[in-house]
């Protein structure tokens, strides 16, 4: 719900993230790395959507 209210009431342009590879991985140090780098980054990627956002209504 929080997502559809974040594209019909915010007009964000909204992405998903694709956690496939996370499963994937058969050894745990192998699923640790997946996870870290499929889904922890999604909030950075999603600061630097909200900063590009920010700054393109203030100019």
């Amino acid at each position: 719900m929080l997502i559809q209210r974040l594209i019909s009431e915010k007009m964000w342009s909204v992405h998903h993230s694709i956690a496939t590879d996370v499963f994937k991985e058969d050894r745990e140090e192998d699923l640790d790395e997946a996870w870290t780098n499929t889904v922890l980054q999604l909030p950075r990627y999603c600061e630097e959507i909200s900063q590009k956002r920010s700054l393109q209504y203030y100019y």
